[in-house]
C-alpha cells in the first residue's frame, strides 16, 4: 500500500519498526538518523526535543 501512495502522491513513505509516536520518532532520530547524518562531525546529539504542538513535546 505504501508503494501505491508513493506512486499517487510522489511522496516518499518512511517505514519504522515501531508505531510513529512522538516518543518513537524522537528516539529513532536521535539513535539512528542523526548519527548517520552527522558522521565525522566534532559533536554529538546529547538530547532532542520534538514538539507536537506549542505545549506538547517529548525529550529524549
Amino acid at each position: 500500500m505504501g508503494q501505491q501512495i508513493e506512486n499517487c502522491t510522489g511522496q516518499k513513505i518512511y517505514y519504522m519498526q515501531n508505531n510513529p509516536t512522538a516518543e518513537n520518532i524522537a528516539t529513532h532520530l536521535k539513535n539512528e538518523i542523526f548519527p548517520k547524518l552527522f558522521v565525522g562531525q566534532n559533536f554529538f546529539i546529547a538530547s532532542l526535543k520534538l514538539y507536537e504542538t506549542l505545549n506538547c513535546f517529548v525529550e529524549v
